[in-house]
Protein backbone atom coordinates (compact mmCIF):
# COMPACT_ATOMS: atom_id res chain seq x y z
CA UNK A 1 0.00 0.00 0.00
CA UNK A 2 1.27 3.41 -1.00
CA UNK A 3 1.42 6.35 0.89
CA UNK A 4 -1.52 8.59 0.33
CA UNK A 5 0.75 11.74 1.65
CA UNK A 6 2.51 11.20 -1.43
CA UNK A 7 2.83 15.44 -2.54
CA UNK A 8 1.88 14.85 -6.13
CA UNK A 9 0.28 17.65 -8.48
CA UNK A 10 -3.19 16.21 -9.42
CA UNK A 11 -4.03 18.14 -13.36
CA UNK A 12 -7.80 18.83 -13.83
CA UNK A 13 -9.64 17.64 -17.19
CA UNK A 14 -11.89 20.43 -16.43
CA UNK A 15 -12.17 24.35 -16.32
CA UNK A 16 -8.32 24.37 -16.63
CA UNK A 17 -6.82 21.84 -17.88
CA UNK A 18 -2.35 21.39 -16.93
CA UNK A 19 -3.58 23.77 -13.56
CA UNK A 20 -2.45 22.08 -10.95
CA UNK A 21 -5.77 21.66 -8.55
CA UNK A 22 -4.79 20.00 -5.31
CA UNK A 23 -2.44 17.29 -3.77
CA UNK A 24 -2.93 13.23 -3.45
CA UNK A 25 -2.98 13.98 0.20
CA UNK A 26 -6.06 15.78 -0.01
CA UNK A 27 -8.26 12.55 -1.74
CA UNK A 28 -9.48 10.02 0.50
CA UNK A 29 -9.22 6.37 -0.55
CA UNK A 30 -12.14 3.81 0.51
CA UNK A 31 -11.37 0.35 2.16
CA UNK A 32 -10.52 -0.94 -1.19
CA UNK A 33 -7.71 1.85 -1.89
CA UNK A 34 -7.88 4.59 -4.46
CA UNK A 35 -7.23 4.59 -8.59
CA UNK A 36 -6.01 7.52 -10.11
CA UNK A 37 -5.94 8.80 -13.69
CA UNK A 38 -4.32 11.69 -15.29
CA UNK A 39 -4.36 12.85 -18.97
CA UNK A 40 -2.49 15.83 -20.43
CA UNK A 41 -4.04 18.31 -22.91
CA UNK A 42 -1.07 16.32 -25.10
CA UNK A 43 -2.79 13.07 -24.40
CA UNK A 44 -6.35 14.30 -25.00
CA UNK A 45 -5.58 16.06 -28.08
CA UNK A 46 -4.41 12.52 -29.52
CA UNK A 47 -7.72 10.74 -28.22
CA UNK A 48 -9.77 13.55 -29.75
CA UNK A 49 -7.26 12.95 -33.06
CA UNK A 50 -7.89 9.39 -32.85
CA UNK A 51 -11.65 9.44 -32.51
CA UNK A 52 -11.54 11.57 -35.70
CA UNK A 53 -13.11 14.73 -32.96
CA UNK A 54 -10.89 17.51 -34.00
CA UNK A 55 -8.77 17.33 -37.02
CA UNK A 56 -5.49 18.55 -36.05
CA UNK A 57 -5.91 19.44 -32.91
CA UNK A 58 -3.34 21.39 -30.49
CA UNK A 59 -3.03 20.96 -27.34
CA UNK A 60 -5.15 24.21 -26.87
CA UNK A 61 -8.11 23.43 -29.14
CA UNK A 62 -8.09 19.55 -27.51
CA UNK A 63 -8.69 21.69 -23.82
CA UNK A 64 -11.12 23.89 -25.19
CA UNK A 65 -13.53 21.34 -27.50
CA UNK A 66 -13.42 19.42 -23.98
CA UNK A 67 -14.81 22.15 -22.09
CA UNK A 68 -17.17 22.62 -24.75
CA UNK A 69 -18.42 19.30 -24.59
CA UNK A 70 -18.92 18.86 -21.35
CA UNK A 71 -20.40 22.13 -20.74
CA UNK A 72 -22.69 21.20 -23.80
CA UNK A 73 -23.95 18.29 -22.11
CA UNK A 74 -25.08 20.53 -19.12
CA UNK A 75 -27.65 22.61 -21.15
CA UNK A 76 -31.03 20.79 -20.27
CA UNK A 77 -32.13 21.65 -23.77
CA UNK A 78 -29.35 19.59 -25.39
CA UNK A 79 -29.90 16.78 -23.16
CA UNK A 80 -32.04 14.96 -25.94
CA UNK A 81 -29.10 15.60 -28.70
CA UNK A 82 -27.27 12.43 -29.98
CA UNK A 83 -23.42 12.12 -29.71
CA UNK A 84 -23.03 12.52 -33.28
CA UNK A 85 -25.37 15.97 -32.86
CA UNK A 86 -23.41 17.03 -29.79
CA UNK A 87 -20.04 17.04 -31.51
CA UNK A 88 -21.61 18.71 -34.24
CA UNK A 89 -23.04 21.40 -32.36
CA UNK A 90 -19.87 21.83 -30.43
CA UNK A 91 -18.26 22.38 -33.67
CA UNK A 92 -20.46 25.39 -34.68
CA UNK A 93 -19.96 27.24 -31.25
CA UNK A 94 -18.30 30.34 -32.97
CA UNK A 95 -16.22 32.70 -30.38
CA UNK A 96 -16.79 35.92 -30.37
CA UNK A 97 -15.18 38.65 -28.27
CA UNK A 98 -16.97 41.71 -26.34
CA UNK A 99 -15.82 44.69 -23.75
CA UNK A 100 -17.14 45.85 -21.00
CA UNK A 101 -20.22 47.83 -20.93
CA UNK A 102 -21.31 45.79 -24.98
CA UNK A 103 -24.71 44.54 -25.33
CA UNK A 104 -24.79 41.25 -26.42
CA UNK A 105 -28.11 40.88 -26.23
CA UNK A 106 -31.16 43.45 -25.71
CA UNK A 107 -34.26 43.34 -24.36
CA UNK A 108 -37.13 43.37 -27.05
CA UNK A 109 -35.28 42.30 -30.25
CA UNK A 110 -36.13 38.47 -31.32
CA UNK A 111 -33.19 36.44 -30.60
CA UNK A 112 -31.17 34.65 -32.90
CA UNK A 113 -28.62 32.93 -31.17
CA UNK A 114 -27.76 31.51 -27.84
CA UNK A 115 -24.62 31.98 -25.90
CA UNK A 116 -21.94 30.54 -23.25
CA UNK A 117 -20.24 32.18 -21.16
CA UNK A 118 -16.05 31.12 -21.58
CA UNK A 119 -14.31 34.04 -20.72
CA UNK A 120 -15.54 36.96 -18.34
CA UNK A 121 -18.50 38.39 -16.59
CA UNK A 122 -22.48 39.80 -17.75
CA UNK A 123 -25.13 40.88 -15.81
CA UNK A 124 -28.38 40.33 -17.02
CA UNK A 125 -30.71 43.33 -16.52
CA UNK A 126 -35.13 43.48 -17.20
CA UNK A 127 -36.55 46.85 -17.91
CA UNK A 128 -33.56 48.69 -16.97
CA UNK A 129 -32.75 46.95 -13.81
CA UNK A 130 -29.77 44.86 -12.78
CA UNK A 131 -31.09 40.92 -12.08
CA UNK A 132 -27.94 38.57 -11.61
CA UNK A 133 -24.59 38.34 -13.24
CA UNK A 134 -23.77 35.56 -15.03
CA UNK A 135 -19.90 34.28 -15.18
CA UNK A 136 -18.05 31.00 -16.88
CA UNK A 137 -19.96 28.52 -17.84
CA UNK A 138 -23.23 30.28 -17.68
CA UNK A 139 -25.34 30.40 -20.85
CA UNK A 140 -28.21 32.46 -21.97
CA UNK A 141 -30.48 33.07 -25.21
CA UNK A 142 -31.66 29.73 -25.02
CA UNK A 143 -35.19 30.22 -25.68
CA UNK A 144 -33.82 31.87 -28.95
CA UNK A 145 -32.90 27.96 -30.33
CA UNK A 146 -36.61 27.03 -29.67
CA UNK A 147 -38.92 29.92 -30.21
CA UNK A 148 -39.80 33.08 -31.92
CA UNK A 149 -39.98 35.72 -29.12
CA UNK A 150 -38.95 38.78 -28.05
CA UNK A 151 -35.63 38.50 -25.64
CA UNK A 152 -37.08 39.00 -22.02
CA UNK A 153 -33.58 40.45 -21.42
CA UNK A 154 -30.80 42.64 -21.86
CA UNK A 155 -27.43 40.79 -21.38
CA UNK A 156 -24.27 43.26 -20.77
CA UNK A 157 -20.78 42.65 -20.50
CA UNK A 158 -19.70 43.54 -16.76
CA UNK A 159 -16.22 42.83 -16.27
CA UNK A 160 -13.15 44.30 -18.85
CA UNK A 161 -13.94 41.89 -21.51
CA UNK A 162 -15.95 38.66 -22.09
CA UNK A 163 -15.20 35.96 -24.61
CA UNK A 164 -18.81 34.08 -25.77
CA UNK A 165 -19.18 31.03 -27.66
CA UNK A 166 -22.15 31.25 -29.63
CA UNK A 167 -24.91 29.56 -31.74
CA UNK A 168 -27.30 30.32 -34.40
CA UNK A 169 -30.86 29.29 -34.45
CA UNK A 170 -30.19 27.91 -38.05
CA UNK A 171 -27.40 25.78 -37.39
CA UNK A 172 -28.81 24.66 -34.33
CA UNK A 173 -32.00 23.53 -36.23
CA UNK A 174 -29.99 22.17 -39.25
CA UNK A 175 -28.07 19.89 -36.23
CA UNK A 176 -31.11 18.73 -34.79
CA UNK A 177 -33.13 18.20 -37.89
CA UNK A 178 -30.06 16.76 -39.60
CA UNK A 179 -30.00 18.83 -42.37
Amino acid sequence: RRNSRAVVPMISALGGLGRVQGELSDLTAGPQGVRLGVLSKNGLAQALKELGLSEDANEEEASVYAQKMVLTKKVHIFRHLSQDQTTKLVHSFVLQRYTKGDAVIKQGEVGTSFFVIAEGEVMVLIDGVRRRSLGKHAYFGERALLFDEPRTATVEVLSDGAELWSVEKLTFSHIVKGK
